[in-house]
């Protein structure tokens, strides 16, 4: 077995954070400065005129309260601690609440400021903190898809069609729905900074959702498959829909479920996804972001299927690698097996070590 600092060496010659990706996607440091979500949530009077006019929570037993805060949204139960001493003592001591603020207070903040913390319960983002696969690949996803509030890993972020965020004028021409209907799901406003890998500046602020979960809600307002599809007939001549189609045509059309396609380079993926870590509970509540293989990465700059393969066997996972199983990935806790089985690591070492002896 190797020793703590044989895994330190080894952890510090060949693991590397994304922090490249993290600062492609949106980040709002967690400081008193730019981490204000209370001031933000007292700017909400009324939220805050009715659950201190009402009085009842007050009213409650720790454990009923503890109950609601579970399943309150993050929003909600931010705005309770304001009501009292009592109550803010008692928010704070509910430990799922107290994990996401400690462990994920950029992501919490990120949710507060593009405004969806009203739309996801503590109980939700909690699980999300405590998973730590991609919801498309299954493999290690230390960021989060804030429209669906769902794990998401970098190459998914980058090319899955169904990660592609929506306009909210937009959805409600495809979808036929009214803007206040759309309200009812989680719509979140862009924040100007840069974005994408080549951290390219945007400055415009727009509304916008999930596509996925848009239709979902336009096939239960028009009745199923066959009235959203006589609505969209019905809709076909309209100067809107004709516009919406153009614009549509102009970034490569849709896939057969209706997603946009070709859409790699458009930043609005990453505006709409925030770096999120993972609390791994089993291992005494440790919180990492993610860590991967400097070899692996080296591999995977490569063209051949082969390279592509390695990379994908070796990518490590902040200590966990994904191991595929007839039951689905399972996380398996290896770092150091990883390292000492990452034949281009090995190689990497070596090469040091030559260097090193040659120029002393």
């Amino acid at each position: 077995m190797a020793s703590i600092s044989d895994e330190q060496t080894l952890i510090r010659e060949f693991a590397a954070r994304s922090f490249e990706y993290q600062r492609a996607v949106l980040h709002i440091p967690a400081s008193p400065r730019t981490w204000n979500t209370e001031q933000l949530i007292i700017s909400n009077s009324t939220a805050l005129e009715t659950l201190g006019g009402s009085n009842k929570l007050r009213k409650l037993p720790p454990e009923l309260l503890n109950m609601v805060i579970l399943v309150s949204s993050f929003w909600s139960a931010s705005t309770m601690r304001l009501l009292d001493q009592r109550t803010k003592a008692l928010v704070e001591s509910c430990l799922e609440y107290k994990h996401l603020v400690t462990y994920a207070a950029s992501t919490m903040a990120a949710l507060v400021h593009i405004g969806v913390a009203d739309h996801y319960t503590v109980c939700h983002l909690f699980d999300v903190l405590c998973s730590s696969e991609c919801s498309v690949c299954g493999n290690f996803a230390g960021f989060l898809w804030i429209p669906e509030c769902k794990r998401i890993c970098v190459p998914c972020v980058q090319e899955e069609p169904g990660y592609m965020p929506m306009k909210v004028t937009n959805a409600s021409i495809a979808f036929g729905l009214s803007k206040k209907l759309l309200e009812t799901l989680p719509v979140m406003k862009t924040l100007p900074g840069a974005y994408g890998l080549s951290l390219a500046t945007h400055r415009q602020q727009v509304r916008v959702l999930s596509a996925r979960w848009a239709r979902e809600l336009a096939l239960d307002v028009h009745g199923g498959e066959s009235g959203l599809a006589a609505y969209l007939q019905r809709a076909s001549t309209k100067p809107a829909m004709i516009a919406y189609q153009l614009r549509i045509a102009r970034k490569g059309g849709v896939d057969s479920r209706g997603h946009m396609k070709n859409n790699f380079e458009d930043l609005s993926r990453y505006m709409v996804t925030t770096a999120m870590p993972v609390l791994l509970r089993d291992s005494g509540e440790v919180v990492t972001e993610g860590l991967f293989c400097k070899g692996c990465r080296a591999v995977s700059g490569g063209t051949s299927d082969a390279a592509s393969d390695e990379a994908s066997d070796h990518t490590v996972r902040f200590g966990i690698r994904t191991s595929h199983t007839k039951e689905g990935p399972v996380p398996i806790i290896c770092p150091i097996r990883h390292f000492k089985g990452c034949l281009t690591s090995q190689r990497i070492r070596k090469e040091k070590s030559y260097t090193t002896c040659r120029f002393r």
